[in-house]
């Protein structure tokens, strides 16, 4: 008997340490901002970027015919938005799939590639099909699908 009430004494002593530390403990982790939130503020005298309006085209060859689409945009905006805008408003259809290394555009205007090819967008000679989400328009540039070899 003695052994028991001396053990509850013991487990009421170690629960009254134990639940303000644990208290004091959380209170504290709460209270920190471990996330760091960078945000921009323009009030420091820091430019910005200007916002203008750029014309580009867009050709698409496939099986020896060329159909071109052109449109005005911004200079922020990406290869991706002009596809879209495109989508939206001139009847260019396009299907892509995201992959953790880039993008792969699978069929254009309702067409798939010839077997061992796939759909690449040219910017002049440069392939900038797997990054389009973030290469961003140039004024009077003229961008090119075609097909290439998958090998």
């Amino acid at each position: 008997m003695v052994t028991l009430i001396r053990l509850k004494k013991i487990l009421l002593i170690i629960y009254l340490v134990v639940l303000p530390t644990s208290y004091l403990y959380i209170n504290s982790v709460l209270t920190k901002n471990i996330i760091k939130i960078n945000e921009k503020d323009n009030k420091d005298g820091k430019t910005t970027e200007k916002n203008y309006s750029i014309d580009i085209k867009l050709l698409v060859h496939h099986d020896g015919t060329e159909t071109s689409y052109k449109a005005s945009k911004k200079n922020t905006d990406t290869v991706e938005d002009l596809l879209r805008h495109l989508r939206d408003h001139q009847g260019f259809i396009y299907e892509k799939t995201e992959y953790i290394y880039g993008i792969e555009i699978e069929t254009v205007n309702h067409t798939h590639p010839n077997n061992n090819y796939k759909w690449a967008i040219f910017d002049k000679e440069t392939n900038v099909t797997k990054d389009i989400n973030s290469i961003r328009l140039t004024d009077n540039t003229t961008y090119i699908i075609k097909q290439i070899s998958s090998n």
